[in-house]
C-alpha cells in the first residue's frame, strides 16, 4: 500500500492530474505517470469552474433538445453522443478544451491545475510524463518536440525542479507504426507499455519487440524505485 503508482494515458492521464492536483487522496500515491495528457500550461488538460461546467451542460441539454435532468437521462447513447460531436466546437471556443473534465468543485479540485503546480501544492513524488511524437494537437509536418502537449511535459519537469522536487521524468515515444503511414500517433505507445504486440494487426518486427521489451523495463523500474533508468 505505500507503493501504488498511478498511470493512464490520455483521459487517464487527465484523471491522474487531477488525482495528484487534488487534497483527497494526501498520503496515498507513491509515483504518477502520465501518458499524452498531464502538463503544466500544454493546453491538453484543464480544470473548470462550476459556473463554466454548468453553462457548458445547458448548452449540451439545448443542442440535444432536453429541457430537464430527467429529459437528458431518457435520450438514446446514439443521441448524446450526435449532441456531444456539436458540443466539442463550443466547449473549444470557450477556451475549456474537451467538454467533459474534472470540475473544481472545492471538493475534489479546489484551484486550477497551473495554479496547484505553481504553488507546489501537489504530492512530492516521482513523476514521468511524455506524448507521441505524432500525437494529438501536433499539426502534421512540424516537430512534436515544439507541440504543446510535449512542451507541456517538459514544463511540469522545470516547475518540478523549480521547487526542488523529487524529479519528473519526461519521454517521448517516436516508434513510427509498421503498416500504414499514421506514424507514432494518440495511443500508439500501449501496445509497446502493456507488451500487447501480438494483438495487433500490424507487421511488427522483432525491433519492436526488443521496444517493447525496455519500454517494459522504463516502466516497472519507475514503480519500483521513482526511476525509469535502471541497469545499462
Amino acid at each position: 500500500p505505500d507503493k501504488i503508482t498511478i498511470f493512464g494515458q490520455s483521459a487517464g492521464a487527465m484523471s491522474v492530474q487531477a488525482l495528484v492536483s487534488s487534497p483527497l487522496p494526501k498520503g496515498m500515491i507513491a509515483g504518477a505517470i502520465m501518458q499524452s495528457g498531464g502538463s503544466y500550461k500544454g493546453r491538453m488538460n484543464s480544470s473548470r469552474t462550476l459556473e463554466q461546467a454548468l453553462t457548458l451542460g445547458s448548452k449540451y441539454m439545448e443542442i440535444c433538445g432536453a429541457e430537464t435532468l430527467q429529459q437528458m437521462r431518457d435520450l438514446s447513447p446514439e443521441k448524446l453522443m450526435a449532441g456531444l460531436f456539436q458540443l466539442m466546437p463550443v466547449s473549444f471556443g470557450m477556451g475549456l478544451g474537451l467538454p467533459f473534465t474534472p470540475v473544481m468543485d472545492g471538493v475534489l479540485l479546489t484551484a486550477d491545475y497551473n495554479e496547484v503546480l505553481e504553488k507546489g501544492n501537489y504530492p512530492d513524488i516521482p513523476y514521468m510524463l511524455g506524448s507521441c511524437l505524432n500525437d494529438m494537437m501536433v499539426q502534421p509536418g512540424t516537430d512534436g518536440r515544439n507541440s504543446s502537449i510535449y512542451c507541456g511535459c517538459v514544463n511540469w519537469s522545470l516547475i518540478n525542479q523549480l521547487h526542488g522536487r523529487k524529479p519528473a521524468y519526461v519521454y517521448q515515444f517516436c516508434r513510427q507504426l509498421p503498416g500504414d503511414n499514421q506514424g507514432a500517433f494518440h495511443s500508439s505507445e500501449l501496445w509497446y507499455v502493456f507488451r500487447t504486440l501480438g494483438r495487433c494487426w500490424r507487421p511488427m518486427t522483432d525491433a519492436d519487440m526488443r521496444l517493447a521489451d525496455q519500454i517494459c523495463d522504463y516502466w516497472c523500474n519507475f514503480v519500483k524505485s521513482g526511476d525509469p533508468n535502471g541497469d545499462g
